[in-house]
């Protein structure tokens, strides 16, 4: 006869407890793989994220070294466009000073005075002015004339000679004078 117990087997506690330690031990590798792999997928993404910033970070570099070196191309421009109009500048006024120094020495000479121009040579040093006068009295008005104008300075009668033009006594002269031009 075959005898079959129905009854199940009572496992002695030792085996038991094995059992339960090795499903804890189990189920605590399994949370510790299923962390590990959360923070494996999450470095990951912050690394994928960071990449991503460095990669527009990088780009962003590269934009403005171009910005940099155009600034820089514009301001040397900018510099050079300067420089000639501080030269154009110049030039205008230089070439102006020479119409409002005879127009100075116009307005000096009165017309009854007994005083005639010979030679007038500018420069932007100063001026010279070569010519005749009836007499010595004659030139004190020119001179005092062109010591109160705003363009002749440090004006100064280097020579005044008695001298003979065409069978008449006359006194030959030079006036050494400074350029100053008023703002």
């Amino acid at each position: 006869m075959i005898r079959i117990n129905l009854l199940a087997r009572k496992v002695s506690k030792k085996k038991a407890g094995a059992i339960q330690h090795l499903a804890i031990g189990a189920g605590a590798i399994v949370l510790l793989a299923a962390a590990l792999a959360w923070v494996w997928f999450d470095q990951a993404g912050r690394l994928a994220r960071l990449r991503t910033q460095i990669a527009a970070q990088e780009d962003e570099k590269v934009r403005l070294k171009n910005v940099n070196e155009e600034k820089a191309r514009f301001e040397k421009e900018k510099a050079e466009l300067e420089r000639k109009l501080a030269i154009i500048t110049k030039l205008q006024k230089e070439r102006i000073v020479p119409v409002h120094l005879l127009d100075e020495l116009t307005r000096v000479i009165d017309v009854g005075t007994p005083v005639w121009v010979s030679n007038y040579a500018y420069t932007p040093g100063g001026v010279t002015i070569d010519g005749f006068s009836l007499s010595h009295e004659a030139l004190r008005p020119l001179v005092d004339g062109l010591e109160n104008s705003a363009y002749y300075k440090a004006v100064e009668l280097l020579y005044s000679e008695r001298s003979e033009l065409q069978g008449r006594e006359v006194f030959r002269f030079s006036i050494k004078s400074g350029v100053e031009q008023p703002e």
